[in-house]
């Protein structure tokens, strides 16, 4: 690789913007969702996955039935992102989460609270 290409790969990394939305933890065999969501929604989904690799994830039920059913038991997903044109991708991103949470069965879900925020 010359140094040309190092260079416009360099910039091309350093012009990446993360992309924002909600993204969703889901237990394949009950159905049963995390939410979350976040600026850079992929950055999260990592994490939490990491941490239920090494069981240290703080919802406690989520944690449970990760060790107890295996990683090939959940889905991680970005459900819906901002668009990547949004004047105010925060606002979008509230948006989209209070569309989420309307829908959130409660009895299905993970989450204990309505802050699905990650930062």
């Amino acid at each position: 690789m010359g140094n040309d290409e190092r260079k416009r790969l360099k910039r091309a990394y350093k012009d990446l913007r993360p992309t924002g939305g909600v993204f969703a933890v889901t237990n394949t065999i009950d159905g049963k969702t995390f939410l979350g969501s976040c600026l850079d929604a992929e950055r999260p989904l990592r994490r939490i996955r990491f941490e239920l690799d090494v069981g240290s994830f703080r919802n406690q039920a989520l944690q449970d039935d990760y060790s107890r059913l295996g990683v090939d038991a959940f889905r991680f997903e970005v459900l819906e992102t901002v668009s990547s044109t949004a004047d105010d991708p925060e606002q979008e991103l509230e948006s989209l989460e209070a569309k989420y949470l309307a829908d959130l069965d409660e009895q299905k879900a993970y989450n204990t609270g309505p802050r699905i925020r990650f930062r």
